[in-house]
């Protein structure tokens, strides 16, 4: 499941894959999160918005 979010986030939410992995790099929680996350549509949703996000302005998840 991380690798399809990422190709996503890279692919229609316009994330950089270059910023995706130095955020990745700093949050190394993120594919618990999202495993977490599974289980409740709209909080996946939100969790995968949040990541997003936080790559596009440098911040942390959540």
């Amino acid at each position: 499941m991380p690798a399809k979010i990422s190709n996503f986030l890279i692919k229609h939410r316009g994330v950089k894959a270059t910023a995706l992995i130095k955020w990745t790099e700093s949050n190394p929680d993120w594919t618990e999160e999202l495993k977490n996350a599974l289980r409740d549509p709209d909080l996946f949703v939100r969790v995968v918005e949040n990541f997003a996000s936080a790559i596009k302005h440098g911040g942390a998840a959540h």
